[in-house]
């Protein structure tokens, strides 16, 4: 039986998480809520090869789903951001793994970042996924 090893297995988490999270619970996106969770703004970057003091070149807000993972594998929600790449999740107090992934096919991910929400507090939590140029 092959195994899998390094970051084979954590592209097979993360594929995992994200089908999981598509089937989690949802909750509104932009603005802060009443409760505790996380929110803040998904942006994607670079998006320039090159980027001079002259130029400048920021990263872009994008349309994107977040997702908290419990455990790798186990979903506790996800959200799709607004226009602007604004989000907010109501979670449960509870330290969790939480990712961003583009919207579409093959969508690039952010890191995972672990965050603990406490009773009644909101996180704020920004997420940058890779664009990939360099």
């Amino acid at each position: 039986m092959n195994r899998l090893r390094g970051s084979a297995w954590v592209i097979a988490a993360l594929a995992i998480a994200m089908l999981l999270g598509a089937c989690g619970s949802t909750s509104d996106s932009g603005g802060s809520g009443p409760g505790q969770g996380i929110q803040g703004h998904v942006s994607i970057g670079p998006m320039c090869p090159v980027e001079r003091a002259d130029s400048p070149c920021p990263n872009q807000p994008v349309q994107a789903v977040v997702t908290a993972l419990k455990r790798v594998g186990e979903a506790a929600g996800s959200v799709r951001t607004s226009d602007t790449g604004a989000y907010f999740l109501r979670l449960d107090p509870g330290t969790y793994l939480v990712y961003a992934h583009e919207v579409g096919d093959n969508p690039p991910l952010s890191k995972l970042e672990r965050v603990t929400v406490g009773t009644n507090q909101v996180i704020k939590l920004d997420l940058v996924i890779d664009s990939g140029i360099r």
